[in-house]
C-alpha cells in the first residue's frame, strides 16, 4: 500500500539455509497463483535428489516475501517473513511447525508487527529492493526463535 513501484522479492533464490540434526532447511520465495508465497523445505543433505518435506506459505490475498528458516533441537520450525498486499503496509509475520505436525505443513501465518508506512527506495536498477535483512533464528542457549523483518515507517 501506497508504493510506486512493488516491493521486489530478488526472484527465487534461498534465502537461507540451517543445517539442524541432519537435515537442511532452506526457504524462498515462489509465485503462487501470480502472488509471491515461501516455499520451505527440510532437504537429507545425503540425498540432495529428493526432500524429507517441503511446504507453500501461501494466501489468496497476501504477497509473502523474504521468508527466512530455523528449526531448534526439538524439531520445532518457525518460518518468518513479510506479507502484504494492495490495501495493507508491508508488515512482519511468522508462522511454525511442531516435530509432530503432519509433514510439510505450518500453523496458519499470523502477523505480529503490522507495518506503519509505504515504502519508496528505488536502487540504481530501479527496484524497490525490500527484506535483505530479514532472519530467522534459534536462540543458541535456550533453543527458543528469534524473527527480524523488515518494517516501513
Amino acid at each position: 500500500m501506497g508504493s510506486n513501484t512493488p516491493l521486489d522479492t530478488v526472484g527465487d533464490r534461498l534465502m537461507n539455509a540451517v543445517y539442524r540434526d541432519g537435515s537442511l532447511w532452506t526457504a524462498h520465495c515462489v509465485d503462487s497463483g501470480g502472488r509471491s508465497a515461501a516455499r520451505w523445505y527440510e532437504i537429507d543433505p545425503n540425498n540432495l535428489s529428493s526432500t524429507v518435506q517441503q511446504g507453500t506459505i501461501s494466501d489468496p490475498v497476501l504477497y509473502f516475501l523474504f521468508p527466512t528458516i530455523a528449526v531448534n533441537g526439538n524439531g520445532d520450525v518457525v518460518v518468518g517473513m513479510s506479507a502484504s498486499h494492495s490495501g495493507m503496509f508491508v508488515g512482519a509475520w511468522a508462522t511454525g511447525r511442531t516435530a509432530a505436525d503432519p509433514a510439510g505443513q505450518m500453523g496458519v501465518p499470523f502477523e505480529y508487527r503490522s507495518g506503519a508506512g509505504a515504502y519508496n527506495r528505488l536502487d540504481g536498477g530501479g527496484r524497490n529492493r525490500w527484506g535483505d535483512y530479514s532472519l530467522t533464528s534459534a536462540d543458541p542457549t535456550d533453543d527458543t526463535f528469534w524473527t527480524l523483518q523488515e518494517r516501513a515507517l
